[in-house]
Formats: C-alpha cells, structure tokens, sequence
C-alpha cells in the first residue's frame, strides 16, 4: 500500500499540468481583451502553452522502481553472459575430444564446466523473472488505484468525454498491457545485447565470413520499426472501436427491459455485430502485419546460418573447411540468436500497444478536474461560527470561463448563511435547482464565480442510494468500528427494524449488486442510516423521504432529522417536495430558475410572499388529485399516523383491522407497512413497539454456508479436453488441422535441417586430406530447401492461426 500511496501522490503532477494550463488560458484571454495588449507578451504566453509538457506516466514509475530496473537489469546481463560461456566451452569440449590424446579430467571440467554455466544462468534468469512479474503487478496495483482515484474526481465536463466503455477499457486492457509489458522490459537492452555477443562470436569463429549475417540482422531493424509504425494506427482504431462497444453493450444492458418490451433484440445485436466486424479487420490486419514480421524474425537465424557457410566456404574452399568445431558451435550460437529474434517481434508489438495504452492513461489522467480549492473547507467546526456561507455565487455543470448560462440545473446569484445546527429546507418547483444547490456545497458544480465557505465534515444523502456489494450492517457502518447502543438506535430511527426481521440473516443479510434484494425505500432508509452513523457536523439530505411511505417519512423526519431527532445538534439542509415538514424548518429557502428568490422562516413566507404561497397552494392542489395524505394537520384518524408522530418515545395507538385495510393497495415490496399489512391478522390490536418487538425476536435465518452472491467455482487439474474441442469448432476444424500439420512440418523439417548440416560436416571430415568433397552446391541447395521448407510451414501454421 505504500507503492501506490507514494505513486498517487506522485500523480499530483497532472494536477499542476491542469492547474498550469488553466491559468495560462485564462491569462491569455485576459490579455486578447484587454485594448493596448503587448503583442510579445501575448505571444510569450502562448509559447508556453504550447510548450506545456504533459506529465509522464513513464518516467514516474520509472522513478518510483529504478533501483529495482537497475538491479534486474544488472542480474539479466549477468545471465545472458554466463548463457554465452556455453558456446565457448563447447568449442574447447569439440577440440579435446578431436585429440587422440588428452587429460580425461578435462574432459570431466568442460563438461561440468557447461554444467554449471547452465544451471546458473537459469537460476538467475527466474530469478529475474520473478521480480519483473511481481514488479508488473505492482504497476498494475497503482495504475489501476490511479484511475480509480482519477474517476472520482473528473469534472463534468471531462466525464461527459470520458465514456465509461472508455474508462472500463483503460482499467481491462491498457492498464493490463502494462503489466504484460514489464517482464519483457529488460529485453531492450538484452536483446542489442546477446545479438552482439552472438555476432562477435561468429566473427570470432567464421571471421568476415559472418558479415552476411550481420546485414540480415540489421535489415531486422528497420523492418520491425516500420511495421510497428504500420500496426500502430489500426491499435489505436480499434481501441476506440472497442470502446464504442463496451459503451454500447453497457447502455443495451441498463435499458433490456425497454429493449425487450419493444423487441429490439435484433437491431441492437446488429449494431454490436457491426462494431464488432469492424474491430476484427483492425485486428486482422495488425495480425497480419505481426505475423509476416515473426515468420522473418523466426526464420532469421537459417538465413544468417545459410549465407553464413555459403560466405565461408566458398570464400576460401581449401582452408575454410566446415569442421564440427565450426559447424557446432556456430549452429549453437544461430539457435541462441533465435530466442531475441523471436522476442523481438513480440516486444514490438507490445510496445506498440503500450504506447497507445500510455497515450490513452495519459489523456484521462490529465483530464480537467473539480476545483478542490473552489470551496474554502474547515474540519474544526466553531460552534459560534456560520457553518455554510456562500457569497455571489455563479455555479455550472458545464464549465465557463466567465459566465453562467441559463441551462437547466445552473445557479446564479446564490447568496447563503447556513448558522451552526440550523434546519434548512430547500423548496421549490421540479428541475429548479434544489439538488444542484447541494452540488454546489459539495464542489461538484464548477464555481464560475463567488465565495463559498464550509466548515465541519459532510455527509450526504444523495436521490439515488448507493448500495454496496456488502452485507446489511456494512453498508451501514460504511467501515466504522461497530458500536451496539448507537447502531441500534441508528436503526430504529430510520426504520429499518422491521425490514432487518424479515430479511433471512438479519442485518448480516448479504445486499445484491445495487441493492438488488431491497426495495426503493428501504435502499432510501439504508443511505440515511448510513450518513446518521457517521455522526458529522453537516448533513446535506437531496429529498430522502420521498421514495418511503407518507407515515414511514413522518417517523423519519421526528426520529432522525427534526428538531427532535437524532441530528438535532447537526446542521441539516433538507431539499423536500413534503409541505407538511416545513413549519418545523428553522429557515426555508424558495429557489426559482437556479435563483434564491425567498429565505425566511414558515409563517413569514407563508404570509409575505405570494410565489410561496403559490408553491404550497400548488403542492397540496397537486396531493389531494393523487390521493395523498401526508400533512400532519389533516383529518387522518389512522393510528400508525398517530404512533409515528407522536414525540413520545413509546407509541401506544392501536392498529385495527380498517386501519390496515386503508393501506392495502401499496405496491411497496417490502416497506414498513407491507409487514404489518401482510401479518394483519396476527396482530391486529397489537401496539407498534409490540410489533417491531416481536417481529425481531425471531426472524428466519438461511444457513450459514447459504448466500446470496455464491463462491464462484474454480476448476483444479488439467484442462479438459471439452475446451481443445470448442477451440477446434471455433477455428474449424480444417484449419485446427492445418495448423498442427503445419506446426509438426516445421519442427520435423528443423530436426532435418540439423541432421543435414551434421552429415556435411562429417562429409568435410571424411574427405579433408584428399579434397573428394560431395558437391558444395548440392550440399547448400538441400540446406536452403529445407529452411525454405521450415518457413514455409511455418507462414502457412500462422495463417491459419489467424483465421482460425
């Protein structure tokens, strides 16, 4: 956890870029306004605009693991030279043994001479590989803690660019390509590397007879950067092909009861498909590209063999006689030039990829952010003190430079005073303002202009709860330590006691994704109970009581939030469509069009200030046309009313059975009142402290191994044959066919290769002292045909891995 806290605070780089840039934009429109402008001046500033580097991600974890780099680098060359001592002995080993005489114990110290070389270098090569790999997750861990951390505080502006497709992608894939790419960092520097230990043992060997090989290992180069600059377009396409994707599979899921209702399963699934095919010809032509470069790469060390003994042995066909000494040792070190040849389209190929993903990383992580400092913030709260002050404010969700517009949700002219442990009420009409005015307070709406002031901590209480993946309790203690008496209370102040009886494991219930397994209500009740745990100074509550029932609201607002409740020494700023509430408020602000236009408290609005007035004539207009019955000064002989409103800390008021028969036709799942309605003739007559009593007494329980999210199930073993076969059916199984005859021909055709190489060399030795060699044409032919052969299997196993 260190790594990624020092890594993040390292990512306060991005913030100084965004912060640079702003004020340099600012200065400079500043300065096109102004009459009598300083043109140098003026170019001076857009010179370092311009010029403004973006933070790199690179270099920062490059400066947060370049010990670790250094040592592993260090450790891969040290094996990389022992793997080359191998060659050198055997050279020695060949020479030995062609004496007729010689010391057996030498013999015995080459021979464990390669012994040792070898399991040396394979010691410290895994050893290499495990620090890189636990390197890779560890760049994984802050990349992924950077992103999460990024998206959290992305402005409006900047998410409504940032498509989540975008964002699930860049936490998938580009992040991942980082951590793929770590193991193989070492390789820039290994694979220049061993290629030159490689040809300076064959010029050692071979002399200038090597040379060829050395053009074809050069013309390597330009090549794989050639086609890598090739790829890296059609990488870039199909990233943003891919996230269009993900963003439209994301929307077809959050709407498929709209889909399935108007029975658009097929146009969507002709879109997606669409895109799809799209993306596959990106991919297949980067494939196509990656493969033709590995098929050279592959094929390299027989080309570099090949014109290797055509150069030595007819460029002096006397002296130059392909001895096993050369031969050997030769053919050892063109099998060493293999690995890095192979690896070097690989490595291209990821670098391509990460340099997408890194231009991608980067663009998010420099993306505009919430002005922190917008809002002057204050955790020690003075009591004496205002605990909320805003002054000329101009608030928007689309950023301006120096205005506010009069689109919807935007603020103007907001002035407030907020005094220690008020109730303010926020009221006015739908999609005037109310909830952006808390948006406000929260910084999430960009300050155009003004002042804004807070002190003591913030919780708040959004329309929309937000459920956690956790069990009933955890949600609720949102990571505080559990305490008994004041969780209880807690509980039973937002109602949820009786919800906590009938769920099977009581609190320890485990919540669905999203609050699957809750009901509107009870998610409401749960955000509350969760901010009320907390026990901040401010609480900021966006209309909590309109997805409960009317009497389960009144029990909520003298419970938790009145001037009884358990907040009653917390300053609280409700935002309420409930009119019955407002002559408890200490003040009650009226907003109109993104306008304060009325402050004052119940009876000197009600009676000064028609448009208010005009509100609450409309308000209950509006609630006797639906039926509704929340105002406490209403003719509701209903006794649940009567237990829920009293202040009293024990309701004595009976439940009959018309009582519950009022509230029958409530559609909630699993309210307050549907328990009591569905277990009415229980107990009907019953008080309601009785009732909760009793419900909690014995709530059914599942099992302790039964939960409603299940361990998912990890196959052990070996892979099953079911998986090569869906593999076959996929590719078809002609191509499947095809791509294992080929692969088989490849290698069998390598072996041949060897073995025709090992009979010349044995023809040479034969034949040395009276020159009756075979052929040299013929010998060289045959040797060419089969590295003909050898690619030619190859080329034809990748293509049908490609459109397989």
């Amino acid at each position: 956890m260190s790594i990624v806290t020092n890594y993040c605070s390292m990512l306060r780089r991005p913030e100084e870029y965004n912060t640079t840039k702003k004020n340099l934009i600012k200065e400079i429109k500043s300065y096109e306004k102004k009459s009598g402008t300083n043109p140098h001046q003026l170019e001076k500033l857009k010179k370092q605009l311009y010029r403004l580097k973006t933070p790199s991600i690179i270099g920062n974890l490059f400066k947060m693991f370049k010990f670790e780099l250094i040592t592993v680098t260090a450790i891969k060359a040290l094996s990389d030279t022992i793997q080359f001592a191998n060659p050198f002995i055997l050279h020695e080993l060949i020479a030995f043994i062609s004496k007729p005489h010689g010391d057996l114990w030498i013999g015995v110290a080459y021979a464990a001479g390669m012994f040792i070389a070898s399991e040396l270098r394979s010691i410290l090569h895994n050893y290499h590989n495990y620090l890189m790999f636990r390197m890779g997750v560890k760049i994984q861990s802050v990349l992924m803690t950077a992103v999460y951390k990024k998206n959290l505080k992305l402005s409006n502006i900047a998410r409504k660019e940032k498509t989540l497709g975008e964002i699930v992608n860049l936490m998938a894939i580009d992040v991942e390509r980082f951590q793929t790419i770590t193991p193989e960092i070492p390789l820039y520097l290994s694979i220049p590397y061993q290629c030159t230990l490689a040809l300076v043992f064959l010029l050692t060997i071979m002399g200038y007879s090597a040379l060829p090989g050395v053009l074809i290992m050069l013309f390597a180069i330009p090549l794989n950067i050639f086609c890598s600059k090739w790829t890296r377009g059609w990488n870039m396409k199909q990233m943003k092909l891919k996230d269009e994707r993900v963003k439209m599979c994301n929307e077809i899921l959050s709407g498929i009861r709209v889909i399935k209702f108007y029975a658009w399963e097929i146009p969507m699934k002709e879109i997606i498909e669409r895109i799809r095919k799209q993306e596959l010809v990106c991919i297949l032509k980067t494939a196509l590209v990656k493969y033709s470069v590995d098929v050279f790469n592959w094929s390299s060390p027989f080309l570099v063999g090949f014109f290797s003994f055509l150069t030595y042995t007819l460029s002096d066909p006397e002296h130059h006689i392909l001895t096993p000494q050369v031969a050997f040792v030769s053919l050892t070190l063109f099998n060493m030039l293999r690995q890095p040849m192979t690896q070097t389209g690989m490595l291209i190929t990821q670098t391509v990829q990460v340099i997408v993903s890194n231009r991608r990383l980067k663009d998010f992580l420099v993306a505009d952010e919430h002005d922190l400092d917008s809002i002057k913030r204050s955790y020690d709260l003075n009591e004496t003190s205002t605990t909320i002050e805003v002054k000329n404010g101009d608030f928007s969700w689309e950023a301006q430079e120096d205005k506010v517009d009069n689109k919807f949700g935007n603020l103007h002219d907001i002035n407030l005073e907020v005094p220690s442990k008020n109730l303010i009420a926020v009221v006015g009409k739908v999609g005037c303002g109310k909830s952006s005015l808390l948006s406000s307070l929260l910084g999430e709406m960009q300050k155009i202009k003004g002042y804004v002031s807070v002190q003591g901590r913030l919780a708040y209480v959004p329309q929309q709860a937000w459920i956690q993946n956790l069990p009933l309790r955890d949600n609720i203690l949102f990571g505080k330590p559990f305490n008994k008496e004041i969780y209880d209370s807690v509980v039973d102040a937002c109602a949820l006691r009786p919800d906590i009886a009938i769920l099977p494991q009581g609190d320890m219930t485990e919540i669905g994704e999203k609050g699957i397994n809750l009901s509107g209500g009870q998610k409401a009740r749960v955000s509350l109970a969760r901010a009320v745990y907390q026990n901040y100074d401010v609480y900021l509550l966006d209309d909590p009581l309109s997805a409960v029932d009317s009497h389960v609201g009144k029990h909520i607002f003298e419970k938790v939030i009145g001037p009884e409740g358990l907040l009653r020494n917390k300053t609280r700023i409700l935002v309420t469509h409930g009119i019955s509430f407002l002559k408890y408020m200490d003040t009650i602000i009226h907003i109109e069009n993104g306008r304060i236009i009325d402050v004052g408290t119940y009876d000197e609005l009600i009676s000064h200030k028609e448009k208010f007035a005009k509100l609450i004539e409309e308000a209950k207009t509006e609630k006797q046309q639906t039926g509704s019955s929340t105002d406490t000064n209403s003719t509701n002989d209903d006794p649940i009313d009567r237990s829920l409103s009293s202040q009293k800390e024990d309701a004595d008021s009976a439940i009959s059975e018309e009582d519950l028969n009022k509230k029958e036709n409530s559609n909630r799942r699993i309210s307050t009142i549907s328990i009591i309605e569905q277990r009415k003739n229980g107990y009907s007559g019953k008080r309601l402290d009785d009732i909760l009593i009793q419900e909690s007494k014995e709530p059914p329980r599942l099992k302790t191994n039964q939960k409603l999210i299940q361990k998912e199930k990890v196959e052990t073993g070996r892979v099953k044959m079911n998986v090569y076969k869906q593999y076959a059916e996929s590719a078809t199984y002609v191509r499947s066919f095809i791509f294992i005859l080929m692969y088989v021909i490849y290698g069998g055709v390598q072996m041949l290769r060897n073995f025709w190489l090992s009979s010349w060399e044995d023809d040479e030795a034969e034949h040395r002292n009276d020159h009756k060699m075979r052929n040299l044409g013929e010998r060289l032919g045959v040797y060419a045909v089969y590295g003909l052969g050898e690619s030619l299997a190859l080329t034809l196993s990748l293509l049908a891995l490609i459109l397989g």
